[in-house]
C-alpha cells in the first residue's frame, strides 16, 4: 500500500479524495500503473457496504529505477561496446526493444565505470553516472535520448580512480535519495550518500575485506 485515506465523519452525497503523488512518508511515488480501492459504510450499518476499484498510470512524479528510455516505468538495460557504444536497452513482457545507441565514447571519452543511477538531483529523470579514464566522475542526464558525450551532464568531481568498483543498490542510507558504493584497490567499500543536490555527502566508510568479491553489483 502507497497511499491510505479516511473520510473520517459521515456524510451524504459526493464525496471527493484527491491524491498528491506521495507516499505515506511524504515522499513521491514511482511512475508507473496503481489501483486504487474504495470502501464506504453506511452510515446507519444496516445497509451492505460499497466497494469500487479501478487502475490508471501515474506520470510526472518519481523515475521507476533504471528507466532511461521510454518513460514507461519499465527498467533498462545500459551496454557499452568496445568501439565505444552505448545502448540502452528498453523492453516489457518478457521482450527487449530495439537499441537505442549513442558512441563516441573513445579517447578521453574513454568509459572505465558505468552506473545506472536513480534521480540524483531530483529533476523528475534518471541519471547516468560515467567514471572516464581521466577520473572524472559525471552525471549525464540522458532525459529518454541516446546516451553520448555531449548528453547533458554535471560534474561529480575527480580522483574517482582510486576506485576499482562503483555501484548503486538505490537507496543504502534510507533517507529516500539513491547512493553510491565504491570499492578502493584495498577493498575498502565505502558510503557515499545523495544530497538530492547533484552530488554526494562525504564517503563514509563501511568496511574491509570486500577484495574477496570479483564484482559488486
Amino acid at each position: 500500500m502507497v497511499r491510505d485515506f479516511e473520510v473520517g465523519s459521515p456524510a451524504r452525497g459526493l464525496i471527493s479524495v484527491e491524491w498528491d503523488g506521495k507516499d505515506s512518508k511524504g515522499r513521491l511515488a514511482t511512475n508507473g500503473r496503481y489501483t486504487w480501492e474504495l470502501s464506504s459504510d453506511s452510515a446507519d450499518k444496516k445497509s451492505p457496504m460499497v466497494f469500487a476499484k479501478s487502475s490508471f498510470t501515474l506520470t510526472g512524479a518519481a523515475p521507476a529505477p533504471r528507466d532511461f528510455i521510454g518513460d514507461d516505468a519499465y527498467g533498462d538495460l545500459l551496454g557499452f561496446t568496445p568501439s565505444g557504444v552505448a545502448d540502452f536497452r528498453g523492453g516489457k513482457d518478457g521482450k527487449v526493444d530495439a537499441k537505442v545507441s549513442g558512441g563516441g565514447w573513445t579517447g578521453a571519452n574513454t568509459v572505465t565505470a558505468a552506473v545506472p543511477f536513480g534521480d540524483v538531483d531530483v529533476d523528475g529523470s534518471n541519471d547516468v553516472l560515467v567514471r572516464l579514464t581521466s577520473g572524472e566522475l559525471r552525471a549525464y542526464k540522458p532525459a529518454g535520448k541516446a546516451l553520448t558525450p555531449s548528453t547533458p551532464y554535471a560534474r561529480i568531481g575527480g580522483g574517482w580512480n582510486i576506485y576499482d568498483s562503483l555501484t548503486s543498490t538505490g537507496d543504502f542510507t534510507g533517507d529516500g535519495r539513491p547512493d553510491l558504493l565504491a570499492r578502493d584497490t584495498t577493498g575498502v567499500l565505502w558510503s557515499y550518500a545523495g544530497d538530492g543536490k547533484g552530488n554526494f555527502a562525504g564517503r563514509v566508510r563501511i568496511g574491509g575485506g570486500w577484495q574477496m568479491y570479483k564484482y559488486i553489483a
